[in-house]
């Protein structure tokens, strides 16, 4: 479920992998292990006995966290309770309105409210949520956007004179099999494919959002933070590519021991544009701290630019970008590439090309529609599907996922191709099939939903 309610933005993790933590480990064991996971192997007893040290002086906090969980889940537990005894009664269940974010940058009225309705499965999910709350608790070491200095021995902010050395950029590996892993998708642990070398957290929000600058998703040699999107929420203005290039912005993107930044480029605000050059101050400042810089767009141009010819011409040679993303989907349930708006220029481009695409076998497994018939030069791809491929043979019985909210024809579309069957069912009748209209109903984004076939 969407959280109906959730912690307030008072506290952050300082970076969190949620399933590298050990199950069961107390409090304290999962703040250490939060504090060493940025020095990988290179952690030695000193710096293991400074986070004993942090984590104990930080205590306080998680203490306070994990108080503040418990009375913000109080309220909607008893609401629960009162609907299933509706339910049982055979009345109607209870419901809530909740209001959702406005993105910053958001120039019109766009609809930020919807409806929870407390079901016979609202107990499970409120019990999930607090599972994965309290182990956010349990990982805390400092509150929102304060970072731990063991120098200083205590929480800073970047932008009162702690300073923030750059990164060194990591290496490019020889062939990128990289992963968008969903930051709606909740407590699901799917990395993407085993060979994955490059993960990227994929918000589809923008600086000054609270949503954007999150601890990374992904558990690969290298990690990266996204920027924008193919919404409101994502879309893109002068004063927004200024907010990615501030830097105390990309203080915080390192903190977080990222790697590098996508930018994800397909549309513009109401009424904004950003000129070539304008973008490129943007990338010049990525790069600046040795961040790696991936631009994804809109299949082969940017769908909501006026000047996309213009920024394409220049991203296809553009020495500032690592990779440039074209995306074979539209829905990101696609069974094959999408080539729309193709051309050779791709073919003959000095910036390395690394198409985004539904999945992995869709690389060099599609025979004459494979990435590697259409774009020889390719330096590697990005998988956008946040489950796993179908196996061979009958499909499974039932399969679960989270979706972004983009109604039921696209939950439909993906169940069929999951269970390889156009017989199947909702469980709990999120989506109906109507005629003639197909699959319609009311999802909620970041919900987990489950569909079985009809045997």
């Amino acid at each position: 479920m969407l959280r109906t309610v959730t912690i307030p933005a008072t506290f952050a993790l300082v970076a969190v992998v949620a399933a590298w933590i050990a199950p069961g480990a107390c409090a304290a064991n999962r703040c250490v292990q939060t504090c060493l996971m940025p020095y990988g192997t290179n952690t030695t007893a000193s710096i293991k006995a400074s986070c004993r040290d942090a984590c104990k002086l930080t205590a306080p906090i998680r203490r306070q966290c994990l108080k503040l969980e418990k009375s913000l889940w109080r309220e909607p537990t008893k609401t629960c309770r009162r609907s299933l005894r509706n339910i049982k009664r055979g009345l109607a269940p209870l419901t809530l309105n909740v209001t959702l974010t406005t993105p910053i940058n958001a120039t019109t009225s766009i609809p930020t409210t919807y409806t929870y309705t407390f079901d016979s499965e609202c107990a499970k999910e409120i019990r999930r949520e607090q599972k994965f709350e309290r182990k956010t608790c349990r990982e805390l070491m400092c509150p929102l956007n304060e970072y731990w200095t063991f120098e200083a021995q205590g929480c800073h902010v970047h932008n009162s004179g702690v300073a923030v050395a750059a990164t060194k950029s990591p290496p490019l590996p020889a062939l990128l099999r990289g992963f968008y892993k969903f930051s709606w998708t909740g407590s699901s642990d799917y990395q993407g494919p085993k060979d994955t070398n490059m993960g990227v957290t994929f918000t589809g929000r923008l600086p000054g959002d609270p949503e954007a600058n999150i601890a990374p998703m992904t558990k690969n040699a290298i990690n990266l933070l996204s920027y924008g999107g193919g919404n409101e929420f994502g879309a893109w203005s002068l004063a927004v590519t200024q907010a990615v290039a501030d830097s105390s912005n990309l203080d915080a993107v390192i903190a977080l021991n990222y790697d590098g930044i996508v930018i994800d480029a397909e549309v513009y605000a109401t009424g904004q544009t950003v000129t070539v050059a304008e973008w490129n101050t943007m990338f010049a400042a990525i790069k600046a701290r040795n961040l790696l810089l991936i631009v994804t767009i809109s299949h082969f141009s940017p769908y909501g630019m006026p000047n996309a010819n213009a920024l394409v011409v220049d991203w296809l040679s553009n020495p500032l970008i690592d990779y440039l993303s074209p995306q074979l989907y539209t829905s990101g349930t696609e069974t094959e590439n999408d080539w729309e708006g193709f051309n050779s220029a791709w073919v003959s481009a000095s910036t390395p090309i690394a198409p985004s695409i539904v999945q992995k076998s869709y690389y060099d497994q599609l025979g004459s529609n494979s990435v590697t018939t259409y774009l020889p030069n390719a330096k590697g791809y990005l998988v956008w599907s946040n489950t796993p491929p179908p196996k061979p043979g009958p499909g499974p019985t039932c399969v679960s996922g989270y979706f972004p909210g983009s109604g039921c024809a696209y939950m439909c579309s993906w169940c069929a191709q999951q269970l390889q069957t156009n017989n199947y069912y909702w469980t709990t009748g999120v989506c109906t099939y109507q005629d003639p209209v197909g699959c319609v109903g009311s999802p909620m984004a970041g919900v987990e939903y489950t569909c079985c076939r009809i045997e």
